[in-house]
């Protein structure tokens, strides 16, 4: 009997050690997520005027935090994700979590404006 508690045990240790990975999980309110999954974009409601309204975030796990509000269109390219939302534009690498944001276009670079041109 004492051997068989003893395997219960490390299977569970097991299982945790193998979960303990860096890997997010994705939960029901997840659009879509990037990267290691930390980065998620999530529905969230809002009820403004007894009005009740889905809209989507995108979401930083790993700090907790929520990058951008009420996101209308986003794009992954070469690396990052490009989203319009509350704060106006809003780049954000998917790998190192830096986030530009400004509500002007004009603040990013060339390159930068003509990936917002295609969302």
């Amino acid at each position: 009997m004492e051997g068989k508690k003893l395997l219960g045990l490390l299977t569970i240790v097991i299982i945790l050690i193998g979960g303990g990975c860096d890997k997010y999980s994705s939960g029901k309110d997840t659009v879509k997520s990037f990267g290691d999954g930390s980065l998620q974009l999530e529905n969230y409601v809002l009820i403004k005027n007894g009005v009740k309204q889905t809209l989507i975030e995108l979401y930083d796990l790993k700090v907790d935090k929520s990058i951008e509000k009420n996101v209308t269109k986003f794009k992954e390219e070469n690396g990052k994700l490009y989203l319009l939302g509350d704060s106006g534009y809003t780049i954000v690498d998917i790998k190192t979590h830096e986030v530009k944001q400004n509500s002007k276009k004009s603040f990013f670079n060339n390159e930068e404006q003509k990936q917002f041109d295609g969302l």
